[in-house]
């Protein structure tokens, strides 16, 4: 009995491996957003308690930044595995592509998963009476990254996506590339 405990309790954290990962990269994130805040002297707002455990269905954005000129409206969208392609479809929908039997050099299997709608968020601003003047950025914060990020047109050909490009009206970003904007 107890050599059957002991293997639950091996599989149970391998399993878990993926989770763990997930809450100490957005606490990581957490953290330097809001140093980078306090070292420029922006504002920050927590949309919720939990905002940085914020997922991909969550209707309204996460948080707020606000610079002299401008509002980073962020919503997180995380992936919880390492080696995931995202994949941002023309019509409005995204899958995710996993990759099996990877040998060295190459890559020998990739399944797609089943295409969802891409949900629509709200970006707005609590505080709107007070910084009228200022123009709102919506920004997709991807925590934890993607392998890769695609965009595949009607004709299944597919381009790289970088941060800082557009995608469904989004600003993309990793974390570095979004505290490199806030540090400009």
């Amino acid at each position: 009995m107890k050599f059957w405990l002991a293997v639950a309790g091996i599989v149970l954290l391998f399993l878990s491996i993926p989770y763990f990962r997930y809450f100490f990269k957005r606490l990581n994130c957490r953290n330097r957003i809001k140093s980078a805040c306090r070292e420029k002297g922006y504002t920050f707002r927590g949309n919720h308690m939990v905002w940085f455990l914020g997922g991909r269905n969550g209707k309204k954005c996460d948080c707020y930044v606000e610079t002299d000129k401008e509002i980073f409206a962020i919503k997180l969208f995380g992936m919880l595995r390492k080696r995931r392609v995202l994949v941002f479809l023309d019509d409005g929908g995204y899958f995710t592509r996993k990759f099996a039997g990877v040998a060295w050099r190459s890559i020998i299997y990739s399944f797609d998963s089943k295409a969802e709608e891409f949900p629509v968020y709200d970006f707005g601003y609590k505080y709107e009476e007070e910084s009228e003047e200022k123009t709102i950025r919506k920004v997709l914060l991807m925590n934890p990254v993607p392998m890769e990020m695609r965009m595949q047109a009607k004709n299944s050909k597919e381009t790289i996506v970088s941060p800082g490009d557009k995608v469904y009206d989004l600003e993309i970003y990793n974390l570095s590339g979004l505290l490199n904007v806030l540090k400009e």
